[in-house]
């Protein structure tokens, strides 16, 4: 007798709804990918090793090329500092993908981090927003507290002000 595959023994767990056996086969297929993935990532690290030094005489022929184009003006006139170039068909996504330009990289506006978001609920609610809230009907213990914290626990400190304003009488709808 053959020993059965996984997916046969699993679809016989499933249809005699053998629950601790269908468990036991999900950590096998699970370990299988586990395996499969690393063999994956393996087979494609030493094609990387393979190919570092035929990729590294490709972009000193590239950088050769585009030097002699004297394109450092033309870039900086438009304050790119560079740009990427990818090939026409030979995208992961299929040898039909035609890239008719070249994007250049240019200098990105920052990230802002927190400060004042845009209205909430408690903005349109009390025309006030969280922080505000916060701010007006804490106590000089909730207010150093919340200073202290940042996201979540923040924003959770800060509706118990709200909650405990509402409760007391101090915040009322502005509508």
């Amino acid at each position: 007798m053959s020993e059965l595959s996984i997916q046969e023994r699993l679809a016989m767990a499933i249809k005699q709804n053998d629950m601790a056996a269908i468990e036991v086969l999900a950590k096998e297929v699970l370990a299988t990918a586990t395996a499969r993935h690393k063999a994956e990532l393996e087979a494609i690290a030493k094609d990387d090793v393979a190919l570092a030094g035929k990729r590294e005489q490709l972009g000193k022929a590239i950088h050769a090329l585009i030097v002699g184009l004297k394109l450092d003006k033309s870039l900086k006139d438009c304050k790119a500092w560079g740009f990427n170039y990818k090939a026409d068909g030979l995208a992961p996504e299929g040898p039909d993908v035609r890239f008719n330009t070249v994007s250049l990289l240019t200098p990105q506006a920052p990230k802002t981090k927190g400060g004042k978001g845009g209205g909430g609920k408690s903005k349109s609610e009390f025309g006030m927003s969280l922080g505000d809230i916060a701010e007006k009907f804490g106590t000089p213990e909730e207010k150093a507290a919340i200073a202290n914290l940042s996201g979540n626990p923040a924003y959770f400190a800060k509706l118990d002000v709200k909650k405990r304003a509402i409760q007391a009488g101090l915040l009322k709808p502005a509508k």
